[in-house]
Protein backbone atom coordinates (compact mmCIF):
# COMPACT_ATOMS: atom_id res chain seq x y z
CA UNK A 1 0.00 0.00 0.00
CA UNK A 2 1.34 3.23 -0.86
CA UNK A 3 1.24 6.71 1.13
CA UNK A 4 0.74 9.78 -0.65
CA UNK A 5 3.10 12.47 1.11
CA UNK A 6 0.35 15.11 1.17
CA UNK A 7 -0.31 12.33 4.41
CA UNK A 8 3.02 13.51 5.83
CA UNK A 9 4.18 16.24 3.84
CA UNK A 10 8.23 16.90 3.90
CA UNK A 11 8.90 20.23 3.12
CA UNK A 12 11.79 20.16 0.21
CA UNK A 13 14.38 20.64 3.13
CA UNK A 14 13.44 17.75 5.27
CA UNK A 15 12.74 15.46 1.65
CA UNK A 16 16.56 16.35 0.89
CA UNK A 17 17.46 15.45 4.61
CA UNK A 18 15.82 12.46 4.76
CA UNK A 19 17.74 11.67 1.11
CA UNK A 20 20.70 12.59 2.11
CA UNK A 21 20.42 10.82 5.65
CA UNK A 22 19.83 7.32 2.93
CA UNK A 23 23.01 8.57 0.64
CA UNK A 24 25.16 8.68 3.94
CA UNK A 25 23.82 5.02 5.30
CA UNK A 26 24.37 3.10 2.12
CA UNK A 27 27.78 4.68 2.32
CA UNK A 28 28.21 4.08 5.60
CA UNK A 29 27.21 0.89 4.96
CA UNK A 30 29.57 0.48 1.64
CA UNK A 31 32.78 1.46 3.90
CA UNK A 32 31.73 -1.36 6.78
CA UNK A 33 29.71 0.68 9.43
CA UNK A 34 27.01 -0.88 11.22
CA UNK A 35 23.52 1.19 11.17
CA UNK A 36 21.85 -1.47 13.47
CA UNK A 37 23.91 -2.25 17.03
CA UNK A 38 24.84 -5.37 17.25
CA UNK A 39 22.45 -6.39 20.18
CA UNK A 40 19.66 -6.18 17.51
CA UNK A 41 19.32 -9.58 16.41
CA UNK A 42 17.38 -10.58 13.18
CA UNK A 43 17.16 -7.35 11.69
CA UNK A 44 18.41 -6.30 8.36
CA UNK A 45 19.40 -2.98 6.86
CA UNK A 46 16.25 -3.27 3.62
CA UNK A 47 18.08 -2.10 0.33
CA UNK A 48 18.27 1.84 0.63
CA UNK A 49 18.22 3.21 -2.73
CA UNK A 50 14.31 2.10 -4.17
CA UNK A 51 13.58 4.05 -0.62
CA UNK A 52 15.41 7.27 -1.90
CA UNK A 53 13.91 7.11 -5.20
CA UNK A 54 10.34 6.93 -3.61
CA UNK A 55 10.89 9.77 -1.39
CA UNK A 56 12.14 11.89 -4.29
CA UNK A 57 8.60 10.52 -6.09
CA UNK A 58 6.47 11.33 -3.24
CA UNK A 59 5.01 8.05 -2.60
CA UNK A 60 6.09 5.86 0.24
CA UNK A 61 4.75 2.41 0.74
CA UNK A 62 5.72 0.40 4.38
CA UNK A 63 9.14 -0.70 3.47
CA UNK A 64 9.98 2.74 2.19
CA UNK A 65 8.86 4.54 5.45
CA UNK A 66 10.92 1.85 7.76
CA UNK A 67 13.92 2.56 5.46
CA UNK A 68 13.81 6.39 5.66
CA UNK A 69 12.98 6.24 9.54
CA UNK A 70 15.68 3.46 10.03
CA UNK A 71 18.59 5.48 7.81
CA UNK A 72 17.50 8.94 9.46
CA UNK A 73 17.75 7.29 13.31
CA UNK A 74 21.06 5.47 12.44
CA UNK A 75 22.77 8.62 11.07
CA UNK A 76 21.05 10.82 13.43
CA UNK A 77 22.52 8.86 16.37
CA UNK A 78 25.77 8.12 14.74
CA UNK A 79 26.04 11.51 13.89
CA UNK A 80 29.75 11.96 15.56
CA UNK A 81 31.08 8.84 14.27
CA UNK A 82 30.08 8.97 10.34
CA UNK A 83 33.45 9.08 8.33
CA UNK A 84 34.99 12.40 7.64
CA UNK A 85 34.99 11.72 3.68
CA UNK A 86 31.08 10.98 3.88
CA UNK A 87 30.38 14.53 5.36
CA UNK A 88 33.17 16.10 2.60
CA UNK A 89 31.41 14.13 0.28
CA UNK A 90 27.68 14.63 0.59
CA UNK A 91 27.81 18.21 2.23
CA UNK A 92 25.61 17.30 5.69
CA UNK A 93 22.39 19.26 5.97
CA UNK A 94 21.93 21.75 9.00
CA UNK A 95 21.39 19.27 12.32
CA UNK A 96 17.71 20.72 12.95
CA UNK A 97 16.51 19.74 9.51
CA UNK A 98 18.04 16.31 9.57
CA UNK A 99 16.21 15.96 13.11
CA UNK A 100 12.94 17.54 12.03
CA UNK A 101 12.87 15.07 9.31
CA UNK A 102 13.50 12.04 10.96
CA UNK A 103 10.98 13.16 13.05
CA UNK A 104 8.48 12.93 10.61
CA UNK A 105 9.67 9.72 8.97
CA UNK A 106 9.07 8.44 12.70
CA UNK A 107 5.69 9.76 12.43
CA UNK A 108 5.20 8.08 9.68
CA UNK A 109 6.54 4.87 10.46
CA UNK A 110 4.74 4.16 13.23
CA UNK A 111 1.07 5.44 11.55
CA UNK A 112 1.96 2.50 8.87
CA UNK A 113 3.51 0.06 11.14
CA UNK A 114 6.51 -1.80 9.77
CA UNK A 115 9.92 -2.39 11.37
CA UNK A 116 10.61 -1.20 15.06
CA UNK A 117 14.50 -1.57 15.09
Amino acid sequence: MSVPSPSFPFTDAERNAAVWAIACAHLMLKQGERLIPPDVVGVRVPPLLPAAAALRAGVLDAQDADVVALALSAVCQARDQVPEAIWQALGPPPASVLDAARAKAARLRGVQGGLRA
